[in-house]
């Protein structure tokens, strides 16, 4: 059993609903795991609607297929209603919803590694900087999506957290994370990021300020 989206002129992608477990879909002339008993089609038709299986909305995105599981029908289908107006709305600019769960730190090494210009003592500085605990623990277990939200995090951790670091050490920090969300949005994994970083003046001690400037003997 399937249920499909509504279809438009020149869509992009096509959403169904379906249970894997209906046998109505199963093969066994012409599918392997249904010839040898290992597929999933293990539900007569009329069990669908209420044996405890999930869910499917396959959708396609470009020609490539993805799939999302969902234990209730009503949030599937919420899903698939979703993405026919993300496609109506954003048109051949539609994003596929599963692409920014990705983590968000080895797209900035990416970045880093992609920087054409950049020589590799400059890379090398950039991981250096980037690889600073306070911006690793922060980052760590963060995807894409949530980093393309995390305006204020970003700020306080290169104004308040870091603060006492250089401008060129938090500008590189800076330019790293603003421009993998950049270039994620340019590579269609997010639509857009409300990321704007503003480096405040450089904070130290007077200790620290002593130190810097302490005449060369």
């Amino acid at each position: 059993m399937a249920k499909a989206t509504a279809t438009a002129p020149n869509s992009l992608i096509q959403a169904v609903i379906v249970k894997k477990c209906d046998r109505a879909g199963h093969r066994p002339d012409s599918n392997k795991q249904c010839a040898n008993g290992t597929c999933q089609h293990t539900c007569e038709p009329a069990q669908v609607e209420t044996c405890p299986h999930k869910w499917t909305v396959r959708y396609s995105v470009n020609s490539r297929q993805r799939e999302k599981p969902f234990a209730a029908f009503t949030d599937a289908e919420t899903f698939q209603l979703n993405l026919s107006a993300d496609k109506k709305a954003q048109g051949t600019l539609f994003v596929d919803p599963e692409a920014g769960n990705r983590p968000f730190l080895p797209e900035c090494i990416k970045f880093i590694n992609g920087l054409a210009k950049a020589k590799p003592a400059s890379k090398a500085t950039y991981k250096g900087n980037f690889g600073n605990r306070a911006v690793t623990k922060l980052l760590e277990g963060v995807s894409v999506i949530q980093a393309a939200r995390m305006h204020d995090d970003f700020n306080t951790l290169l104004n308040v957290t870091l603060a006492h670091y250089h401008d060129d050490y938090r500008g590189n920090i800076k330019r790293i994370i603003t421009g993998t969300l950049d270039e994620m949005v340019r590579q269609g994994v997010i639509p857009r990021h409300t990321v704007s970083i503003e480096l405040g003046a450089r904070v130290i001690t007077a200790e620290q300020y002593e130190k810097e400037n302490r005449p060369l003997t």
